[in-house]
C-alpha cells in the first residue's frame, strides 16, 4: 500500500469540536483512516480493496464476536444443509 501523509485526525473543525477525538477510535483504526487518499482522488479499486480488507481484519482484532446461540435455542434455525424451498412450496 502506498503510504499518504497522515491528516491531522486532532485538529478541531470549524465549531471547535471533532467528533472523531470524541469518540476515542482504536488507534488501529486511526492508522488506517490516516492511509485514506485525499477526497476526490484517484484510488484504484484494488487498492480500495486491500484498505477495506485491513479495516475487516482491524475489527477482527478490536471487537468480539456475539456468542453462539446454544444448540436448540428458540428461535435457531433448523436448516441442516441442502436446497431451501421457497415458502408454499414444501
Amino acid at each position: 500500500m502506498v503510504k499518504r501523509p497522515t491528516p491531522s485526525l486532532g485538529s478541531d473543525d470549524e465549531d471547535g469540536d471533532n467528533d472523531v477525538n470524541r469518540r476515542r477510535l482504536d488507534p488501529l483504526v486511526r492508522a488506517l483512516l490516516g492511509h485514506l487518499p485525499q477526497a476526490h482522488a484517484v484510488w484504484p479499486p484494488q487498492e480500495r480493496q486491500k484498505w477495506l480488507q485491513l479495516l475487516s481484519e482491524a475489527f477482527g482484532v478490536i471487537y468480539k464476536d456475539a456468542p453462539d446461540p446454544p444448540k436448540g435455542a428458540a428461535g435457531a434455525s433448523q436448516h441442516t444443509g441442502g436446497p431451501v424451498q421457497p415458502p408454499g412450496q414444501r
